[in-house]
């Protein structure tokens, strides 16, 4: 009988060890500790460190879209409502974790993308669907939100700074 597959353990170890601690800082051991996998099941899953992180990617990428689904497409409620229950969620999320960690697409993109081709391709175009990442300029997330949100405009929608010290309108 085949022993079960570690893949998906090593997957989420590995998104909560790359925020704490970045790409340059994440090596395989800590993934592997972090999941109680041997090494020898991350080379078993991934050919290298930038095909797990682009994997890593992939997930956080997939969680993010499920939280802009859940603010977004809500048709009951206006367009500035809905944006502001996106921030709402988002703000939430950092808050509930000391603001500690940002967005994993923004932090893999400026921290990999000067020394991983595969990463800067791969991540780039993931922070630009819908305003989907908190950390784009927020010129960029309005644009981007009001693209996705019928019957908006880039003016029409607020953009509230979600950093420490920041709270306030980046109109």
């Amino acid at each position: 009988m085949p022993k079960p597959s570690l893949k998906d353990a090593i997957l989420d170890a590995g998104l909560k060890v790359m925020f704490r601690t970045g790409y340059h800082g994440t090596s395989v051991r800590d993934v592997t500790t972090a999941a109680g996998a041997p090494q020898g099941s991350f080379t078993n899953h991934f050919r290298s460190k930038e095909a797990f992180a682009s994997e890593v990617l992939d997930r956080y990428f997939e969680i993010t879209k499920g939280l802009v689904a859940e603010a977004l497409e809500d048709a009951s409620l206006t367009p500035r409502a809905r944006l502001k229950r996106y921030l709402d969620i988002i703000t939430g999320r950092l808050e509930a974790d000391g603001y500690g960690r940002g967005c994993l697409i923004g932090d893999l993109s400026l921290e990999a993308g000067g020394s991983s081709e595969m990463l800067r391709t791969r991540a780039l175009p993931k922070s630009l669907p819908n305003g989907a990442c908190p950390s784009l300029p927020a010129s960029a997330r309005r644009r981007e939100a009001a693209r996705s949100i019928p019957n908006s405009s880039p003016r029409s929608l607020p953009i509230s700074c979600s950093r420490p010290g920041r709270a306030r309108s980046c109109a």
